[in-house]
């Protein structure tokens, strides 16, 4: 007998206080309700699983939930926990399931079609969320056998199950297929971070709920400095409603809190060599595969530049070119600082870039970090670092 870990199919609640943001909710609702399929893509900390839990709980469909992790790589691990998640809706589920315990291998393609075709053949409405789906396609863990029967079922489901209404949050944007040519039927639905990103009203909602109140000024202040991230606001809204007591501060975020979430939640999971290309091009205010090729003396900027934007490794985009949010670009110099020598090569290089294309003012801001970014988040940097070394260091 299998065991299970029932919370995998149960729909989570938030660990912290949030405000129900019901524009977010009706938006999503429209596009669940109408669409087969709806992607969310975002880095981890936007709310993605808060927003669909939050979702389900109103929701008029019938939800099924599956939050993934690395062990569901395996398609007959897969298929047990896919198949008890849509039982209630799917009437041969609790068979296959039966059958599945059993099952040889070399038979396991077979039963994959065959869940296919019952959740296809669903006779009600019902909605099918799985969560972190990014696990499934994260190329930094290890290739199971088999794993493309995982795949070829759920393009089959989005594709087929009309009554199966398939949504995907995931880190990254996910590679499902099909996916592009249900879009352009207007049968698929991709949202990205900025659906979910929090506005200076709702900050103050979320603060008067747990924290205090602040004021609009300062709800703006963090929005903007933020980006909408709701992590971040939420680290930073203790320090924030401290500060309204005192002189205002250059930077109303805890530094410290975000820095550590970034190691943690962001970086570490990177392959070493994708975070070795953001902590040297973060010398750079914009940044395109030609000036990161020369920077850097390569020629991989491109492949690089194309998984940051898959990854939507808080990035935007500017005029053809990328641009790192403000607070991610001073922690990945933070990490560089700790290498002094390549960090100084990399800004004279740099330097040199800019004095090329005639931006002297920047070729001279370049090389002198501390003015450029401040004492305070160098010593930040170095508190972060000796705290969390092992995170910081996992390059």
């Amino acid at each position: 007998m299998t065991l299970r870990f029932q919370h995998k199919l149960s729909i989570p609640t938030a660990a912290y206080q949030l405000i129900e943001r019901a524009p977010v909710l009706d938006r999503l609702d429209q596009a669940i309700t109408t669409k087969q399929v709806v992607a969310l893509g975002a880095l981890a900390g936007w709310g993605k699983t808060t927003v669909l839990a939050q979702w389900a709980a109103r929701a008029t469909l019938p939800v099924a939930w599956y939050t993934l992790d690395s062990t569901d790589r395996d398609p007959q691990l897969f298929l047990d926990y896919l198949l008890h998640a849509v039982a209630a809706y799917v009437p041969e589920a609790a068979d296959l399931a039966k059958q599945l315990s059993g099952i040889m291998p070399q038979a396991l393609p077979d039963l994959f079609r065959t869940a296919a075709l019952a959740i296809a053949a669903v006779p009600k409405p019902f909605a099918l969320i799985l969560d972190d789906y990014h696990v499934l396609e994260d190329d930094t863990l290890p290739v199971l056998p088999g794993m493309e029967l995982i795949f070829d079922m759920l393009a089959q489901v989005a594709e087929y199950a009309s009554n199966c209404h398939l949504v995907i949050s995931s880190r990254m944007l996910p590679n499902l297929r099909g996916i592009a040519r249900l879009t352009a039927q207007r049968r698929a639905m991709f949202f990205d971070y900025a659906m979910l990103q929090w506005t200076a009203d709702e900050v103050r909602q979320l603060a008067e709920s747990s924290s205090g109140d602040i004021s609009p000024a300062y709800a703006g202040q963090l929005v903007s400095q933020m980006s909408g991230w709701v992590t971040g606001i939420v680290l930073s809204l203790d320090h924030v409603v401290r500060a309204q007591d005192q002189a205002a501060p250059d930077e109303l975020a805890d530094t410290n809190s975000v820095y550590a979430y970034f190691a943690e939640q962001i970086i570490a999971p990177l392959a070493p060599g994708l975070q070795q290309f953001l902590e040297e091009t973060s010398v750079l205010e914009d940044l395109s595969p030609q000036r990161c090729n020369a920077l850097r003396q390569s020629s991989d900027a491109s492949a690089f530049l194309a998984e940051i934007t898959r990854r939507g490794l808080f990035v935007s985009h500017k005029g053809g070119t990328l641009t790192y949010h403000s607070l991610f670009r001073d922690f990945l110099r933070g990490r560089l600082a700790q290498d002094p020598v390549r960090e100084r090569a990399l800004l004279l290089r740099a330097a040199d870039l800019y004095a090329e294309e005639d931006d002297l003012d920047r070729a001279r801001a370049v090389v002198d970090p501390l003015a450029h970014f401040g004492s305070r988040i160098a010593e930040a940097v170095q508190c972060f670092s000796q705290n969390r070394n092992k995170i910081c260091h996992s390059s």
